[in-house]
């Protein structure tokens, strides 16, 4: 027997919409049921429709109707309104169906939908909304407020809900999946982590409850969730003491093995940054070989890779004739910078790019917050990508193991300058980039500002964009350059990246143990640099402070016993890390597996 069911209606006056989707309405609901219908905006003639509407046709006989007309006001004070009613009766609805305006209900689905939600042991929620979620989206304000917060567990558990709504009603008429199809579980959005950690925090009853179900919810919000549940991880883990210290993030099944006698994927790397994708880079082309064939040319390709969100707006006609004979399209990112900056969404597992004489594209998205492939464990993908950067490492951090606590304070006493920032110059606002559902923040003007503000020195600005020479583009082996220079030459050296993105991790912040400098740093709790396990007095991070409070803290640091013992074991950590060959090709393995896998996705 299906159980009861309220419905929350939340319409715009009595205009074309009216009419069908309440017919469809009338059609779901069932004698004990409850429909509350909340007006928005309502017109002069919105009374009269409805009654006519309500005298002609109107809701089975044992349906409660609620009408609230004329009460104007935001979405969420019209949802407030319908939940207040429903949970005004002695008996609550264990099912509630919220409906937007402008949707068009499928009868028979939602009927099908009702029947399986009152037969199966669904205890939460059925989460269903679009990809443009929002600060003040229905979903954040809800669960937190007014679902989850009346109905947190007690004895009797929590009634099950269904949520079938898309915020702003955008959801259009001819989905391929209409309103109440239960063919495929959707998956929450990457605010869901979030919202589920500001829930703990208002509703710390919820607890348990919460905790029962997270690796359920983990495993449903499948990738485009993935970092979200990452940032939010140290925060759940304070609310629930019992999850485990990492994420149990699923991991992707391994691809299936070659094809007998079928060829590899023909891949071909596409724009002015095609030298910037996984598939260029001659140290990662045997984790691959036989599954991927890349090609030269864009003749009979079945994949087109592009690395950077503005190669499409240069498209040739050759790359253009493939992507219309059939070839299927790709953004595959490495850098976050570019990402922040240029991508449409680059939380989105797909957009849609400007792309010279075919208009536009619709391709999927590969980058560090939708794909697993940047979910390092042992070492990040940017070392693993460059021949001959982890064997130049461990030589150094093998040496530096060497130094006792004692050597490196008698070092750092004798180094020429006191700090030094190597990085572009970009004082520009447009990379004041803030994204918080990401924990994304551009840090090139930040980082700048910071550069221009220390006072205590010696202190170096070093590279083209502030003293003039050669690139590091133009230097043949810029990395070795670098290491050269800063060896035994300051006390801190920055390793600020570009992008603060909790799975980026770029070869800085090795760089400045490498060359005997603290490295300056930024990273959140939930940031991948936590993960190599070193003591917090061996770096200094900035996360969290203000602009003067960063300075201040730059300015005012002095290394201490505490600061050198910490530093001698950083630096054994790191050596053993970097000599650890057998779980070095481990990492590699699940890159490679990782890349193969966004390739058979796509492909398949």
């Amino acid at each position: 027997m299906s159980a009861r069911l309220g419905l929350c209606w939340l319409t715009h006056g009595a205009g074309p919409d009216f009419d069908p989707a309440a017919h469809a309405f009338a059609g779901l609901l069932r004698p004990g049921d409850h429909a509350v219908l909340v007006d928005l905006e309502a017109g002069d003639d919105t009374a009269a429709r409805q009654a006519r509407f309500f005298a002609l046709a109107g809701f089975a006989d044992g349906v409660q109707v609620t009408r609230v007309l004329g009460r104007g006001g935001a979405w969420e004070e019209a949802a407030d309104i319908a939940l207040q009613n429903l949970f005004s009766d002695p008996d609550p609805p264990e099912l509630i169906l919220f409906a937007a305006h402008g949707l068009r209900p499928d009868t028979a689905a939602l009927l099908r939908a009702r029947d399986r939600m009152g037969e199966e042991d669904r205890d939460l929620l059925r989460l269903r909304w679009t990809d443009h979620e929002a600060e003040d989206s229905l979903f954040s304000r809800l669960v937190h407020r007014d679902l989850l917060g009346r109905l947190r567990p007690s004895a009797d558990g929590v009634p099950r809900l269904l949520w079938e709504m898309e915020a702003r009603a955008q959801r259009p008429a001819d989905h391929e999946e209409p309103l109440g199809a239960l063919g495929r579980e959707p998956a929450p959005g990457p605010r869901f982590a979030a919202d589920l950690a500001d829930l703990l925090d208002a509703e710390p009853d919820a607890t348990d409850w919460a905790a029962r179900r997270i690796p359920r919810w983990i495993t449903a919000t499948g990738r485009a969730a993935r970092s979200a549940w990452i940032i939010a991880w140290p925060r759940l883990r304070r609310a629930c003491p019992g999850l485990p210290e990492t994420v149990p993030l699923p991991a992707p099944p391994l691809p299936a093995p070659a094809r007998t006698g079928a060829a590899p994927v023909r891949l071909y790397r596409a724009g002015r940054h095609a030298h910037r994708t996984p598939f260029a880079y001659d140290v990662l082309a045997p984790l691959w070989e036989g599954r991927i064939a890349v090609q030269d040319h864009p003749d009979g390709a079945d994949l087109v890779v592009f690395a950077h969100p503005d190669d499409p707006l240069t498209l040739d006609a050759d790359t253009a004739r493939a992507l219309r004979d059939g070839a299927r399209a790709m953004l595959f990112s490495e850098e976050p910078f570019w990402d922040s900056l240029f991508s449409p969404d680059p939380c989105a597992p797909h957009v849609t790019l400007p792309a010279g004489q075919l208009g536009e594209i619709r391709m999927a998205q590969v980058n560090h917050h939708t794909s697993p492939v940047f979910d390092w464990q042992h070492l990040p993908y940017y070392l693993l990508s460059q021949k001959g950067m982890i064997p130049r490492l461990a030589e150094r951090f093998h040496r530096n193991a060497g130094l006792s606590p004692a050597d490196w304070q008698a070092a750092f006493a004798t180094r020429p300058a006191r700090l030094a920032f190597m990085a572009e110059r970009r004082p520009e606002h447009f990379h004041d980039i803030d994204l918080p559902r990401a924990d994304l923040l551009g840090l090139c003007a930040w980082r700048t500002r910071l550069a221009l503000a220390v006072t205590q020195g010696p202190v170096l600005r070093l590279g083209a964009s502030w003293e003039g020479g050669p690139t590091r583009f133009e230097i043949d082996d810029w990395h070795d350059d670098k290491l050269t220079r800063m060896a035994d030459h300051v006390q801190i050296l920055s390793g600020l990246e570009n992008t603060h993105q909790p799975a980026y991790l770029s070869e800085k912040f090795f760089d400045a143990f490498a060359c005997g400098a603290v490295p300056l740093y930024l990273a959140s709790p939930g940031h991948s640099v936590h993960r190599l396990g070193l003591p917090g007095a061996a770096w200094i991070n900035l996360w969290g402070l203000g602009e003067e409070e960063a300075r201040a803290r730059v300015d005012d640091w002095q290394p201490n016993e505490e600061t050198f013992a910490a530093y001698a074991a950083a630096q054994s950590g790191l050596a053993a890390r970097f000599s650890d060959s057998a779980e070095i090709e481990v990492e590699r393995g699940r890159l490679g597996r990782a890349v193969l896998r966004e390739i058979d996705i796509l492909i398949s």
